[in-house]
């Protein structure tokens, strides 16, 4: 071998060991695991203080070992920690993909969620130091929206205030219950629909959303259309200055839309189906189609609504009396628990910007409206309190002015007198009952021989109402209360007693919304629950005298409502107790309210469309009333010859006697009849204002006549409500709270 040859050799040698060097190093540590990877990052974050190199290598992990769960998501914990000593924003980012891509992971996910926490806390702190300084630091204020004028659809409830706050969907309940737009600025309103009572249609409720950029609403509406057998439920689109467009329709399927995304592609929709199940999902407006999200457990779902960006959908699911928040990934991918809490949550809202709920809870013993941060799907920090004393609040809409609520209340207290039924004259002053619990008390209702007084007494318009029975004995004795049982899932009404006094019923719905009957025995006090026919509709049941008979309204649209095993034409029907045995009876021109038999048995006595009708079971035939528009609910005379009932000849107008709206008590002579106004000019406003000072809406209720024949009882219902705006609704609130979960 030549020296020149030996040499080159030796510079190709030394060569390939030059480029071998760092090739091996690369080699070696693409064949290192990732827990070393982990502890050689550690060690120039904590040891070295190289955070970029620290930072290289975290990324590193996250990217090669995507399956090893618990290792990435330290490296994003770490990584965050990282950028956080660099004052880097990219923390929140590292810690919200940690909550994102890797919630299983408890321990990292808690890391996780308690920075962002505490970088919440230090740029609230910030924010609010710096609005201290320059004296611009804003507080929560809380004031009523402007009245929204009336137009010819009478009595108008806001349903949805306009993501902007310029203007909301209401709906008029005058002539027709009908869908509008109002706009503030003009105190003007477009109506969308042109229903009314006197149509085939008969609109049974809406449900609507805005688009975000508040240009276009989407609703849907339960009507018959024109069949009375069948109940449509109809979505609409309603683009500006244009007809309504439909885009989805079901016999069967109900749902009810509560959101629009954001990009315009699909409604958030809880779609009740024949079972009564309820899913939530998303619904084209391409198509109508619809894609199931989650089935929930609670068949009440309230209003979910998806985040500003697009990716989760916010519900309340549980039990009637504990449920929690959860977020579900409008993509399927996952669902989350918002906040875990033993107490009622419910009617949860985002924030305009996406980085708050707020919602309702009990959680220390009253009502309250709270708050929650959020972070890519996950909670941050503790819910704080941002109204206290909520009761009665209804949350309707997170706007860029702030959160639209609606305020009422309700005094509900029931009063008795002496009367003369052939002339309406009164012979004494009404007198509220002696029973200490006032407030919420209604449907009184005597026993045969008039020692006793039965009522139910509790929520009347809350949530989720829970009413106790309470008898009263008229000689100044103890009153007893009677808790339903377990069955009675929805509250409790319809109080009927034995004519022999030794059982009273009432109608309930148990936990899969099928018509159940409580029967409570006395003396023993004791409870049966016994199933009712499968079609009764709502509570419209009465008994015979014989109490071996009932009589109910089977609707024609009710095979479309739920599913049920008898198939049977619409009308009224009586039943035999102990065989079950069905009879049809009559079929009416309209949906029966209101059931009441005559004690002597010969009439059926009902409202249909405010109109009052008598069946008489001798002959079979039914007739209307003339001249007649009462509220469903009245009461007959004990020897059958009058019905006391509250005359509703003029709604929203102030009465004789001081009562807005429809609150005369009349007496009808059924034979002839003639109407007779009850005269008590002691009902006044100024006793049902002793009850509840703020009442806007003074109203009678529940008539009902003793065993003798010459006292009666009634419920005065005093309410007030009210929609508001609290503007700033975090200021001053979330700082404390976020430094409090930070310091935890």
């Amino acid at each position: 071998m030549t020296r020149s040859t030996s040499a080159r050799r030796f510079r190709l040698l030394a060569g390939l060991m030059i480029f071998a060097t760092p090739l091996a190093v690369a080699l070696s540590q693409e064949a290192e695991t990732p827990e070393a990877m982990l502890g050689r990052a550690l060690h120039l974050e904590e040891v070295a203080g190289d955070l970029e190199a620290a930072i290289g290598l975290y990324e590193r992990i996250v990217e090669n070992f995507p399956d090893q769960r618990a290792v990435s998501a330290r490296a994003l914990v770490q990584m965050g920690s990282c950028y956080e000593k660099m004052g880097n924003m990219q923390a929140r980012m590292a810690y919200e993909r940690v909550l994102r891509d890797y919630a299983d992971q408890r321990d990292n996910a808690a890391v996780a969620r308690d920075r962002l926490a505490a970088l919440e806390a230090r740029d609230a702190a910030g924010v609010a130091a710096a609005a201290v300084a320059s004296g611009s630091a804003s507080t929560a204020r809380d004031r009523e929206l402007p009245e929204i004028k009336p137009s010819e659809n009478g009595i108008e409830i806001l349903l949805r205030m306009s993501p902007d706050n310029s203007r909301a969907m209401i709906m008029g309940v005058g002539g027709g219950q009908n869908l509008g737009v109002y706009d503030f600025a003009s105190e003007a309103t477009t109506w969308i629909t042109d229903h009314s009572w006197d149509t085939p249609e008969v609109p049974m409720g809406f449900a609507g959303t805005w688009s975000a950029d508040s240009t276009r609403v989407a609703y849907s509406a339960q009507s018959h259309r024109g069949d009375p057998a069948t109940t449509v439920t109809e979505i609409y689109l309603v683009e500006p200055g244009e007809t309504p467009r439909a885009i989805y329709r079901s016999e069967q399927n109900k749902p009810y839309v509560t959101d629009w995304l954001s990009d315009g592609s699909a409604l958030v929709a809880a779609m009740q189906r024949p079972d009564q199940s309820v899913a939530i999902g998303l619904i084209s407006v391409t198509d109508g189609s619809f894609r199931q999200l989650k089935t929930l457990d609670w068949a009440r779902p309230g209003r979910p609504q998806v985040s500003p960006d697009g990716r989760y959908i916010l519900f309340e699911d549980g039990t009637q009396d504990a449920r929690d928040l959860f977020l579900a990934a409008t993509d399927g991918s996952s669902l989350t628990p918002l906040d875990e809490h033993p107490a009622l949550d419910s009617a949860p809202l985002w924030s305009p910007d996406g980085r708050h709920v707020i919602f309702r809870s009990n959680r220390q013993g009253m009502e309250g409206i709270w708050a929650v941060a959020v972070r890519a799907g996950a909670a941050v920090g503790d819910p704080f309190l941002v109204m206290d004393r909520a009761d009665g609040v209804n949350l309707l809409d997170w706007t860029t002015g702030g959160i639209v609520y609606r305020k009422s209340g309700s005094v509900s207290d029931i009063y008795t007198t002496a009367i003369d039924p052939n002339t309406g004259a009164t012979k004494r002053a009404p007198k509220m009952i002696p029973y200490p619990g006032t407030g919420a008390n209604m449907q009184p209702h005597w026993s045969p021989d008039g020692s006793q007084l039965a009522f139910l007494s509790g929520e009347s318009f809350g949530r989720t109402p829970k009413r106790t029975l309470v008898l009263m004995p008229l000689d100044g004795g103890r009153s007893l209360q009677f808790d339903p049982p377990e069955e009675a899932f929805y509250s409790v009404s319809n109080i009927r007693w034995r004519p022999d006094g030794k059982e009273i019923s009432l109608n309930s719905r148990d936990r899969q919304n099928r018509p159940i009957l409580l029967r409570l025995s006395l003396p023993e006090a004791e409870w049966a629950v016994e199933p009712l026919p499968e079609d009764l509709w709502y509570i419209y049941m009465d008994w015979a005298p014989s109490w071996q008979s009932f009589f109910y309204y089977r609707p024609p649209n009710f095979a479309a409502q739920i599913s049920v095993s008898v198939d049977a034409p619409s009308g009224l029907y009586e039943v035999e107790r102990g065989t079950g045995e069905r009879r049809f009876l009559w079929d009416p021109p309209g949906p029966i309210r209101s059931i009441r038999t005559s004690p002597d048995g010969r009439y059926i006595g009902f409202t249909i469309l405010s109109r009052l009708w008598m069946f008489d079971r001798t002959t079979g035939q039914a007739r209307q009333i003339p001249g007649i528009k009462a509220v469903p609910g009245f009461a007959w005379s004990p020897d059958s010859r009058h019905v006391l009932y509250v005359g509703d000849d003029a709604p929203g107008t102030e009465s004789a006697e001081g009562i807005q709206g429809d609150a005369k008590l009349r007496v009808l002579e059924v034979a002839t009849g003639v109407s007779t106004d009850l005269q008590m000019p002691e009902i006044t406003s100024s006793i049902a204002g002793s009850a509840n000072p703020g009442a806007q809406r003074l109203m009678l209720r529940s008539p009902n006549w003793g065993p003798e024949g010459n006292e009666i009882g009634f419920v005065l219902q005093a309410s007030s409500m009210e929609t508001r705006i609290l503007e700033n609704p975090l200021a001053g609130t979330e700082t404390t709270s976020a430094t409090t979960s930070a310091r935890r």
